[in-house]
């Protein structure tokens, strides 16, 4: 027998022994993995170690790069704190008017899941509700064809993540304790972890609560090992798993918590300020929210010019008036040179969406200032020059008509997508003062936080 075949058989076994002792499988609750004991990292962490498990990530999500430096997390203020004790009917009142068409007796049942499972993973309940609402594109609905970030059920869960570290009833994961990763358990026992389960809303909120909770006990070591973009809470590794790759996804669960919580009662919305001798609002519920496409920009390849400030939204969102004001403009933009058509709210349905300008249906509002107080409308108000109007394009539906006095955040329709061809829905603002289109940019400031990007 010649030494070349022991050689060989001894390179093969020593390392295998040697990882075998590092990843043992183990019967108690922690596993240390020391510095000294663990792998070479790839160039893709910055730490001198390689994590215990292997790496964590959402399939098939992309960040969009073109609204990733629409805004940075250190230009948002800090977010609101959910109220310590959350009331059951008040909750489930702010889910039906988060949630578009949500019955009393689902959201009843849904707030009682959010704020139960919540208590017990130490998550908080309303952030539970915005990713319900963002992950079922607003409808709230278990049976959502398609979710916005991907998984499964209407939490949007990615099985990918967890189902290998589900044993015993438990979720096992790592925390690092004295430079040493410690391997830790949640007990999930009411539930099983399956693709079929967490279709269902209640498995899915318990699971989502857990693992959040997770992320929330691990997520700045994991900031630390793994290479991220910035980011402001454990919830973006919910998202995109250990390697946060944008934090606009969690920008927008952010402000669909702060409607949760304004719905609820528990937070006020950037109160209004002068402008022009009227007091300006935010058009949108949760503000500050952040631009999409601002003024002056191409579009339909150069042949116009954008004409107004585009703002990141939902379908379905409430549409509220800026300020006190009389409706001048109810209906529809239509192609050609006589393209305004006023609707009433009941009649927009008889123009079909295909036939429609690049304004959709939309709606404008004369405010009253100093320097010109309310007149009779008349039929020509919509073509002479308004001291100050504001205009809201692009809606959904449309709760007003021509004449309507309207008050400072009264709903005035709701955000959709009528007039677009390829662009996801958002609301499209333009000011006009003293008969001239003004860049509502700035008279908008103080409701917003980043700046307009374009592809």
């Amino acid at each position: 027998m010649t030494l070349k075949p022991t050689l060989a058989f001894l390179c093969l076994l020593v390392p295998s022994l040697l990882m075998f002792q590092r990843v043992r499988a183990d019967t108690g609750t922690q596993t240390h993995i020391t510095a000294e004991t663990a792998a070479t990292p790839s160039q893709q962490t910055h730490p001198t170690t390689r994590t215990p498990w292997r790496t964590r990530r959402r399939i098939g999500l992309q960040p969009n790069h073109v609204a990733a430096v629409r805004v940075t997390p250190t230009e948002w203020p800090q977010e609101p704190h959910s109220p310590q004790t959350v009331d059951i009917e008040r909750m489930s009142t702010a889910l039906r008017q988060l949630c578009q068409g949500m019955g009393p007796q689902r959201a009843h049942r849904y707030a009682d899941w959010m704020i139960t499972y919540g208590k017990q993973f130490d998550t908080d309940p309303f952030l539970l509700g915005a990713l319900l609402y963002r992950q079922t594109l607003g409808g709230c609905r278990p049976n959502t064809p398609q979710h916005l970030y991907g998984g499964v059920g209407p939490m949007g869960l990615e099985p990918a993540m967890y189902r290998t570290s589900i044993k015993g009833g438990a979720y096992h994961y790592y925390i690092k304790e004295n430079s040493a990763w410690s391997k830790t358990q949640l007990p999930i026992t009411p539930f099983i972890f399956g693709p079929a389960r967490i279709e269902r809303t209640q498995e899915s909120l318990y699971f989502a609560a857990a693992f959040l909770s997770s992320w929330n006990h691990q997520h700045e070591e994991v900031d630390q090992h793994y290479t991220q973009q910035p980011h402001r809470h454990a919830v973006s590794h919910y998202i995109w798993g250990d390697r946060v790759r944008s934090a606009r996804q969690e920008d927008r669960l952010f402000t669909d918590r702060r409607r949760l919580l304004q719905y609820y009662g528990a937070h006020a919305s950037v109160p209004p300020y002068p402008f022009r001798g009227v007091m300006l609002g935010a058009p949108l519920d949760g503000a500050p929210r952040v631009p999409s496409s601002g003024l002056g920009t191409e579009r339909e390849h150069g042949a116009r010019r954008h004409r107004g400030l585009d703002l990141e939204s939902m379908p379905g969102e409430p549409v509220r008036a800026m300020a006190n004001g009389t409706v001048i403009f109810a209906g529809v933009d239509l192609p050609g040179p006589k393209h305004r058509k006023p609707l009433e709210p009941s009649e927009y349905n008889t123009v079909p969406r295909r036939s429609l300008g690049a304004g959709g249906r939309f709606v404008c509002v004369r405010h009253a200032t100093l320097e010109t107080q309310p007149q009779q409308t008349t039929e020509t108000d919509t073509h002479e020059p308004v001291t100050f109007r504001t205009c809201y394009m692009h809606l959904q539906e449309v709760h007003v008509s021509r004449g309507t006095r309207l008050a400072l955040g009264q709903q005035l329709g709701t955000v959709g997508r009528t007039g677009m061809r390829s662009s996801a829905a958002h609301l499209h603002l333009e000011f006009h003062v003293d008969g001239q289109i003004m860049d509502p940019l700035g008279p908008l400031q103080p409701f917003l936080r980043g700046r307009p990007t374009e592809p």
